[in-house]
């Protein structure tokens, strides 16, 4: 968690670190250049961590100790935590996922749970810290995924990152294009089946998306793939659906390829209302991920002041299609404690949030009977003559 800086020459080479969009090899080149030039002296840097343990990635920390531009006692006395720096020299590994088979369709009769967010927002390991709750969490039961699922590998993958009482490291980046499908069954206190299939689109299908509704520019064979294939899943599933829309708290002003957040949320929320995806849709959610403690109202406030017309238009879908109560929860989300950018101590307890969400928004006969919203509307409308 970042704290207030009070020193001013320290504060400006933190912001300058943060808005340097270079690769953490390239931040060591430009580090190790800086201090030898003069521009940069390492006190500085040291105290910078100190106020932010994630300023700098953990490669890049393993870097400048290995080129003694500090020491680890030296990290040790700016406030970094012994068992992160222990675990910057261990010979765990991080793991890595491999592209899963083309997705053709969804089998298994079940609520499909879809996650969009841009590159960067935390949806693989929301996802990975979900379904880990739903195997370990008081809220579910029992939970079973189906090995049938082409995304069982990463599911068990997945599942293997979260480890209580220990560092856990993030998965490498994923620039795969294919989409992840992993089916769950979930049992409730009363012994009923909940079946899930969580569903992972490439970040990546966002931009092609704008791309191609906004930009008109033709897109790539591949990226045109993924977007027939959602295209299809959307229409020739008869399976219920939640959507969650995930969004990154930041006090930065990140862009992609030039745009910020909100644009590539907005496209993608037009593009599926034109392929009809919340016509059967039982719950619709914002994820603000990266919130620490699980602050509800940071969390509220961020959206508020930065993704309200995202908010309001989500509402007004939900209204519009008897989604719930024509509400759109917002949910903060954290997977634990980060330093190093890379590494973290899990906690458990948002994902547990999120997991009774998903098992209260199903049904365990599968096929959702939408009249509780639908008909009490339509009975709304009704007026009975007076006796």
């Amino acid at each position: 968690m970042a704290e207030q800086i009070n020193n001013p020459q320290v504060e400006a080479l933190s912001m300058r670190i943060k808005q340097l969009a270079i690769s953490p090899d390239a931040m060591t080149r430009l580090i190790e250049t800086e201090t030898s030039e003069g521009k940069v002296n390492k006190r500085d840097i040291l105290e910078a961590l100190r106020y932010d343990h994630n300023l700098l990635d953990a490669s890049t920390i393993i870097a400048l100790l290995r080129s003694k531009l500090f020491s680890v006692e030296e990290l040790l006395d700016a406030g970094l935590e012994k068992a992160y720096v222990r675990e910057l020299f261990s010979d765990n590994k991080f793991p890595s996922f491999g592209v899963p088979s083309k997705l053709e369709h969804i089998d298994k009769p079940s609520t499909e749970i879809y996650f969009w967010g841009v590159p960067g927002s935390g949806i693989t390991l929301a996802i990975g810290s979900i379904i880990n709750a739903m195997t370990n969490s008081n809220e579910v039961a029992a939970a079973h995924p189906d090995i049938e699922s082409q995304g069982y590998v990463n599911l068990i993958k997945l599942m293997r990152i979260f480890q209580d009482e220990t560092i856990c490291r993030v998965p490498e980046g994923n620039s795969t294009l294919e989409m992840s499908a992993m089916g769950i069954d979930l049992i409730d206190a009363e012994d009923k089946t909940h079946p899930v299939t969580l569903i992972e689109p490439p970040t990546s299908m966002l931009r092609c998306i704008y791309n191609q509704s906004v930009v008109k520019e033709p897109v790539k064979e591949n990226e045109q793939e993924i977007i027939d294939t959602l295209s299809h899943l959307i229409n020739d599933s008869t399976n219920r659906r939640i959507h969650f829309f995930v969004i990154e708290n930041t006090d930065e002003r990140k862009l992609f390829d030039e745009l910020p957040e909100k644009i590539y949320l907005s496209t993608t929320i037009s593009f599926l209302q034109q392929l009809g995806a919340f016509k059967k849709t039982d719950g619709i959610y914002i994820l603000v991920t990266k919130v620490d403690n699980s602050d509800a109202v940071k969390a509220n406030d961020l959206v508020q002041s930065k993704y309200l017309g995202i908010h309001n238009r989500l509402q007004m879908i939900c209204r519009e299609n008897y989604i719930g109560n024509g509400q759109v929860e917002v949910i903060p989300f954290s997977v634990g404690e980060f330093c190093f950018k890379t590494l973290f101590k899990y906690n458990p307890k948002p994902a547990d949030t999120v997991a009774r969400v998903i098992l209260e928004n199903t049904n365990s006969a599968v096929e959702k009977k939408p009249l509780d919203t639908t008909v009490k509307h339509f009975l709304s409308k009704i007026k009975l003559p007076k006796r």
